[in-house]
């Protein structure tokens, strides 16, 4: 854990979003992850780091690629 919050330089305050789920019902659209990020850094002045954690599975990533 500690190696993980090195390697990616995490300090200060931040978010974690876990958009994935094991079943569907219990899964959130992708969308609402981004707009729920997007409002979190607009809520804190961009002062908390938003890290979105994914497996290997998950496809939907891609939607954070770009800006909206």
């Amino acid at each position: 854990r500690e190696q993980l919050f090195q390697k990616i330089e995490l300090s200060g305050p931040y978010v974690v979003l876990l958009p994935a789920s094991a079943h569907d019902k219990k899964r959130w659209p992708e969308n609402y992850f981004l707009q729920l990020g997007q409002k979190i850094l607009e809520a804190t002045k961009q002062k908390y780091k938003v890290i979105i954690l994914a497996g290997k599975q998950d496809h939907f990533c891609s939607i954070f690629d770009s800006p909206t």
